[in-house]
């Protein structure tokens, strides 16, 4: 409860019941200000003691240095917990997406957080949302539903689905010019080069690759050995429909003109790893 400062009553000053009746009005509307303010305040990163967790409501920063906090994993919705601070206050370190990381407290207090909780406690389920299954219809006379014909299964559907959206002039045109430089030296040597850029990333939704070139010459293969996309698609709970999206390499190499696309295992189907095979089409 607030208690008004009001002057002792004197000749000069006196107060009216017109002015008691301002300054409580005066203090009311500061107390409810102040509860509006307290509802509004959003806690950052920084403000998270150690051992506890919380979920990521937004990234700031702009440019590199916002595109710097989605490499490291701290995207919207991932849980983070903090570990420990260093003996000097700062850097602190972090826990998100099983693995470790550390922080500048300047770069800490641009992440915004909520749901704060004990370290181990589940994270407050979202409603579950209706899936409405695309009906597909007019997709080049695919997905036309008739009486004499049977169903696609849906990974089925959604594979010829994913491949027609994907597969615009713009994307068939890159592919083409793509191409035109498959298995040159500077092709491989930028395989080269990001097989063992990824080979230390350790970002989830990323990928590890080796890169492997055909002792006869007919070719190479990027092993991927962690795939970006199963680790997000397992997490939204999408794991059965990922196979849908490897087939998109397929497509991809028919456009470019110039491979023949081999693969022998997929991690979406079980796979030990995605095996991306690019033989070179005999003329």
């Amino acid at each position: 409860m607030f208690f008004a400062k009001i002057p002792r009553h004197t000749r000069q000053n006196a107060i009216t019941e017109g002015d008691l009746e301002c300054i409580l009005t005066r203090n009311c509307e500061g107390t409810e200000q102040l509860r509006k303010e307290k509802r509004n305040v959003v806690m950052t990163l920084r403000d998270l003691p150690v051992g506890k967790t919380a979920t990521i409501r937004s990234v700031g920063g702009e440019g590199a240095l916002r595109q710097h906090f989605l490499d490291m994993g701290l995207i919207p919705q991932g849980e983070v917990t903090v570990v420990k601070y260093a003996p000097m206050g700062d850097p602190v370190e972090l826990r998100i997406h099983s693995y470790e990381l550390t922080l500048r407290l300047a770069d800490a207090e641009k992440i915004e957080i909520e749901n704060i909780r004990d370290a181990g406690q589940v994270k407050p389920k979202k409603k579950e949302r209706t899936v409405i299954p695309h009906p597909g219809l007019g997709e080049g006379g695919k997905y036309h539903e008739k009486e004499t014909e049977h169903p696609l299964p849906d990974t089925e559907v959604l594979t010829v689905y994913y491949e027609n959206a994907q597969m615009t002039p713009l994307m068939k045109w890159f592919c083409r010019k793509s191409g035109k430089s498959k298995f040159t030296a500077k092709d491989i040597a930028a395989m080269k080069a990001t097989a063992a850029r990824k080979a230390a990333d350790r970002n989830p939704y990323s990928w590890n690759m080796d890169f492997y070139e055909y002792p006869d010459g007919s070719g190479y293969e990027g092993r991927f050995t962690k795939c970006g996309i199963c680790t997000l698609m397992q997490e939204l709970g999408l794991y059965d429909l990922t196979p849908a999206m490897c087939h998109l390499d397929y497509a991809m190499s028919e456009a470019g003109g110039v491979t023949n696309f081999v693969r022998q295992y997929t991690l979406a189907s079980g796979g030990p790893y995605c095996d991306c095979g690019y033989q070179k089409k005999r003329v």
